[in-house]
This record gives C-alpha cells, sequence and structure tokens, in this order.
C-alpha cells in the first residue's frame, strides 16, 4: 500500500547562538552517522558538543535529505540522533518535528509496526505545542490501520488529523485524504461521514444520503447519535436538517 505523504509548515526555524561551534558538532554528529554501529541511544551527545535547538533541526533536515536518496538505514541513523539532541537540549519543538521526521523514514522504509509505534509516541508526548505535527501523525496512523483493516480506528486518526490539516495542507492533499475517507465510510456505512464528504468535495447529494438513512424504524436514540456524528465533523447545517426530517417523517407517520 502507499501511504499519503505531505509536507508541513516547520513549527518553528531556530537559529544558532554560537554558528561555528555549532557547525562542527552538527557535522561531528553527521561524520559519526555513516558508521552502522553507530547508535545515538548508547550515551549522551553532550561528549561531542553541547546541544542545540539549531543543531537538532539541523540533523532533522539531514536525515529527510537522505531519506529522499532512500538510503534509509543511515537516515533513520540521523533522525534517531536529531531525537536525541531535542531532548538534550530540551527543545520541544524539535522533538515533535524530529519524532515525525524518524516516524515517516520508518513508514517509508517498510517498518510499519516501529512507525506506528513512533505516531503513537508523538500523541503521548506531555508537552504543549506540536499541533501540526500530532495531527501527520493522526493522519499517517489512519493510513496504517486502514492498511491492517482496523477501520474504525483509521477513521478515528484520520478526522482527528483532518480537523487542524484542513487549512494548512495544499487543497489536493485535502481532497485526497477526503476521498479516502468517503471510501471507509462506505464501508462501514457511516451516513454522516459519507454525507460530510460529499459536502466538503462539493459531490453527490448529502441531504440524499441523510434522508436514506432516516427510515421509519429510527429511534431518537440512533437519530441522537447520527446529529452528534454531523456537529462532531462540523456539519451544523445538516445535523439540523437531519432532525428536522425525522420529526417530519415521524409526525407523519402518527397522523
Amino acid at each position: 500500500m502507499e501511504f499519503l505523504k505531505f509536507e508541513i509548515e516547520p513549527s518553528d526555524i531556530p537559529t544558532p547562538d554560537d554558528y561555528d561551534t555549532e557547525v562542527e558538532t552538527a557535522r561531528r554528529l553527521l561524520d559519526l552517522c555513516e558508521f552502522p554501529q553507530f547508535n545515538p541511544l548508547e550515551s549522551s551527545l553532550r561528549v561531542y558538543g553541547k546541544m542545540t535547538p539549531w543543531i537538532a533541526w539541523q540533523l532533522g533536515c539531514a536525515a529527510e535529505a537522505v531519506a529522499e536518496r532512500r538510503d534509509y538505514e543511515k537516515a533513520f541513523r540521523i533522525a534517531a540522533t536529531s531525537v536525541k539532541a531535542a531532548i538534550e537540549a530540551q527543545a520541544v519543538a524539535r522533538l515533535y518535528a524530529n519524532l515525525l521526521t524518524l516516524s515517516g523514514i520508518l513508514l517509508r522504509s517498510g517498518n510499519i509496526e516501529e512507525a506506528e509505534s513512533q505516531f503513537l509516541n508523538i500523541l503521548e508526548l506531555p508537552f504543549p505545542g506540536g499541533e501540526k505535527e500530532r495531527a501527520s501523525a493522526h493522519v499517517s496512523l489512519g493510513g496504517i490501520y486502514e492498511h491492517k483493516g482496523m477501520i474504525r480506528d483509521a477513521l478515528y486518526h484520520y478526522e482527528r488529523g483532518l480537523s487542524y490539516l484542513r487549512n494548512t495542507v495544499p487543497q489536493q492533499i485535502y481532497r485526497r485524504i477526503l476521498e479516502e475517507l468517503s471510501h471507509l465510510y462506505a464501508v462501514v456505512e457511516d451516513a454522516a461521514g459519507l454525507a460530510y464528504c460529499c459536502t466538503q468535495l462539493g459531490l453527490g447529494d448529502a441531504e440524499g444520503i441523510l434522508r436514506q438513512s432516516i427510515n421509519g424504524e429510527m429511534h431518537v436514540e440512533e437519530l441522537l447519535f447520527l446529529t452528534t456524528r454531523l456537529h462532531s465533523l462540523g456539519e451544523h447545517k445538516l445535523a439540523d436538517f437531519t432532525t428536522g426530517h425525522f420529526f417530519k417523517r415521524l409526525t407523519h407517520g402518527i397522523l
């Protein structure tokens, strides 16, 4: 399966306090990453120099560049080093960003289980910030769970990610995610989700989908679930339409 790939704007771009020293430290770490036996998790990176947000950022950029050449083993070593550098520099923004880079490299290299674990780590970080990285982790987890056939879990993560990314990613990426969602909503017969995708994509008849779901045997509890889903997806007008149509049918049935 091909997983959706897209770029997000970095949360911040740090500047070096001591450019020459930090460049030298970053180069030293990149040289170490040339060796397969190098493991940045075995000891502190401070023995190679003081870790800073700028060094962590440079290492994250280098990991992405190496991954583009599909040298995933080396890219993984650099990405792991960038995460360790962010931790030692106490740079929360870089930790979110570099963990996302590490997770993406694992996913692209086919290490799906490890990638899943790292994406979940992003969501579990107890620090403020990282909204873009959390949203991207949700979308990536949606793809992983779809690949595993865990459709409900996939939908949960796609929806969580899309609620933030809808205004931050290019329109074509947003539409691709919606198209993927519409397919999954059809599989689980989620009328609210299908109506949402129809509205957002400008395709199909959202109200028609909801009319079909409101049959004569629908109970009030089912209506509440359907309208709550619509509200949670931001489709408040469709929720009001659904409620009105339900009670209109109910009234006609009584009369």
